[in-house]
């Protein structure tokens, strides 16, 4: 059960930075090319934030920027140009202003392989614009059936049924405005076709509550998406605390009273991330202290248990603030010195950021002087969002922050680049071309660190990359890597694989197809026989079937096996015949990759036998 401490107020003294970086953080918004001007006073009613994401929304390898909370309540959208640097495509995507926007996602919902853009409102409805490629978006939202006049807030992606499509939750906070009294939270299943359903009433979303953020993360290690909700003012009608859901093939089951709830608070971001390192999700909440506080922990961090218990342990880990009155919003968990442990970022409303420091061991050490992340101080600014993702390529996880009436800030990050790290992106499957709700697992040495592919829902209003950064330390290699898609879709294991890369892993259905066309025809030989017996680099992923970081004759026995094709066919054109026979002869005891067919390294009378086996169409 989740057991609440009691909250010991203290000041934590900010820490000299013991790095090799002078400047951990920097913002270098203006020079990379990211101007916007958050507005000061946010939407029509209340002060609730904006959302701002960093994602590959034009699907080229590096990560975009979308940012919410300008006056004209438009998107602003920056292209990466590869290295960090942006050019605004804000007027030129075909995203429209919005009255009263709240946060920004971005998934693939009808399984093209781009990334869609879903837009919450305060009042108004959601806003789904599909990708058609080259930056530029459709508004699709009448068509997909979405409609909903709930106060929406953050909305979050996974397949909770497992029919390979990704469906969506948008947390409505009840009474924000006069129209959305008494509405839920809304879960639309995807149809497949391009539409959703809303199924919330056949789960337990029917209850309204003060709704932030639902926040969708494999808890019980099942291998399908579970759903905790981040609920505000739970000691007001109708008294409903943060609420962990269950999904019990496929229907989401409120199990908070049996393993204890979560006790009464303001609760707005969700970091959702195994901070202690035990293999299980950990919940640190963003939360409120105030005279009308329950007696509890200001921001509360759950530590996953095996069985699917938690412990409140904010005290232990030294998450007390240093101030009083302290209202926080995003919250983030990221590993900012690549040194295997994650660090937390936490925004505040009217007080500076808070970022500390995890050394693997309890206390974290608030270190936000020292890395440079206390953001803009004058007049006290509130920063309600953030988000976070390797903007240069350099492998240090850079921030994006909108702090109100101020400009959006790239904390460029300084500090990760000198130490060692490797970066993943998981392969999807059908329609789940993201592998969105994927574990991994990853071994350096006898420490394992695990993570969760997770599409909106942590943070608060925004969504940060989906590729998993593993910090490598001073390792060379990650020595064992264990991914598993979700809904029993697929495993692999990998080994040996080089730091200091990028990788693209495939799913187990994507190996050898270099084409992605769904078989392994002529064209994907020719792709992996360059592969075969090369160093292994980025690119060499799809030809490496056992996993263990190099393309040798056990993959060609293995990429053989899936061939459409026959061996003997050199020229490509579906009969082994004369040409093939020529071919052969002209090569006879060199080692062409192409002709050499049993992959002993001569093309020989094995070769020649093998083809004669073949002859024919």
């Amino acid at each position: 059960m989740v057991r609440p401490i009691l909250l010991i107020i203290g000041v934590v003294s900010t820490s000299a930075w013991a790095g090799g970086s002078l400047h951990p953080f920097v913002d270098e918004a203006s020079s990379r090319g990211v101007s916007y001007l958050v507005a000061p006073i946010p939407q029509l009613q209340g002060i609730f934030g904006f959302g701002c994401a960093i994602t590959d929304v034009d699907c080229d390898g590096d990560q975009d920027v979308l940012i919410l909370g300008k006056a004209t309540g438009r998107l602003g959208v920056f292209e990466n140009q590869g290295s960090g640097t942006f050019i605004d495509r804000t007027l030129s995507c075909g995203i429209a202003s919005m009255l009263n926007p709240s946060g920004v996602s971005a998934a693939d919902y009808d399984g093209d392989g781009d990334l869609d853009v879903l837009l919450t409102q305060l009042i108004g409805g959601p806003r789904l614009y599909r990708n058609d490629g080259l930056m530029s978006f459709t508004d699709s939202t009448t068509a997909a059936g979405l409609q909903d006049g709930g106060a929406e807030r953050a909305s979050s992606w996974a397949d909770i049924n497992g029919d390979g499509y990704l469906d969506l939750f948008i947390a409505n906070y009840h009474n924000a405005v006069p129209a959305a009294y008494g509405l839920p939270s809304r879960l639309w299943m995807n149809r497949g076709d391009g539409t959703f359903e809303d199924i919330g009433a056949d789960h337990d979303l029917a209850q309204y509550a003060y709704s932030f953020l639902g926040c969708f993360s494999d808890f019980d290690r099942d291998t399908d998406p579970d759903l905790y909700i981040s609920n505000d003012r739970a000691m007001l009608a109708p008294f409903v605390a943060n609420q962990l859901l269950l999904n019990d093939e496929g229907r989401l089951i409120d199990i908070s009273p049996a393993c204890g709830g979560a006790p009464a608070f303001y609760s707005m971001g969700i970091a959702a991330a195994d901070i202690d390192g035990n293999g299980f999700t950990d919940f640190f909440a963003a939360n409120i202290a105030s005279t009308s506080q329950p007696l509890g922990p200001i921001n509360p961090l759950f530590l996953g248990q095996p069985g699917g218990s938690f412990v409140e342990s904010c005290a232990t880990w030294g998450l007390v603030p240093d101030q009083v009155n302290v209202t926080a919003w995003a919250v983030h968990a990221l590993d900012f010195d690549n040194d295997r442990d994650l660090d937390l970022h936490v925004c505040n409303q009217l007080h500076t950021d808070r970022f500390y420091i995890n050394s693997g061991t309890p206390p974290m050490t608030e270190s936000t002087l020292a890395v440079g992340l206390l953001g803009p101080t004058a007049m006290h600014r509130s920063t309600y969002g953030a988000a976070t993702g390797d903007l240069d390529g350099d492998g240090g996880v850079d921030i994006l922050v909108n702090d109100m009436g101020s400009p959006a800030r790239l904390m460029m990050n300084h500090e990760g680049r000198l130490h060692r790290w490797a970066r993943l992106r998981i392969g999807g499957y059908g329609a789940n071309t993201q592998a969105i709700g994927a574990l991994v697992e990853a071994r350096i040495g006898a420490e394992w660190t695990t993570h969760e592919v997770l599409c909106g829902g942590t943070g608060y209003l925004g969504q940060s990359e989906t590729i998993v950064h593993i910090g490598c330390a001073a390792a060379s290699q990650i020595d064992e890597v264990r991914i598993r898609w979700p809904h029993h879709s697929g495993e692999r294991t990998l080994s040996n694989l080089p730091a200091m890369r990028l990788w693209s892993v495939p799913h187990p259905s994507g190996l050898g197809d270099f084409d992605s066309d769904g078989d392994r025809d002529y064209s994907d030989r020719i792709e992996f026989l360059s592969a075969l017996g090369a160093p292994f680099t980025p690119g060499s992923e799809r030809a490496d079937f056992d996993g263990d970081s190099d393309v040798d004759v056990s993959d060609a026995a293995a990429f053989d096996a899936v061939y459409r094709g026959q061996v003997s066919d050199f020229d490509g054109d579906g009969v082994v015949g004369g040409v093939d026979l020529g071919l052969i002869l002209a090569d006879w005891g060199g080692n062409s990759a192409l002709l050499d067919s049993n992959h002993d390294g001569n093309t020989d009378g094995a070769d020649l036998a093998l083809l004669l086996s073949q002859w024919g169409p």
